[in-house]
């Protein structure tokens, strides 16, 4: 299982890069892991 959602840091909340979630995708589902997006 893959759960991601944005870190609270001092400075704010910190996004990752434009690929990072298409990436993650490709990744979770090669290893045959569920993927449960966050809003």
């Amino acid at each position: 299982m893959f759960i991601a959602e944005p870190v609270q840091g001092a400075g704010g909340v910190i996004f990752p890069p434009d690929d990072y979630f298409p990436e993650s995708v490709k990744s979770v589902i090669s290893m045959r892991f569920y993927w449960f997006p966050t809003r």
